[in-house]
């Protein structure tokens, strides 16, 4: 897995959780 894609899904992983 590329670094980017692995941000990408943990950042908005974590952004919804944080938002909810």
């Amino acid at each position: 897995m590329h670094w980017d894609a692995f941000m990408m899904y943990l950042g908005s992983y974590l952004y919804d959780d944080a938002s909810s």
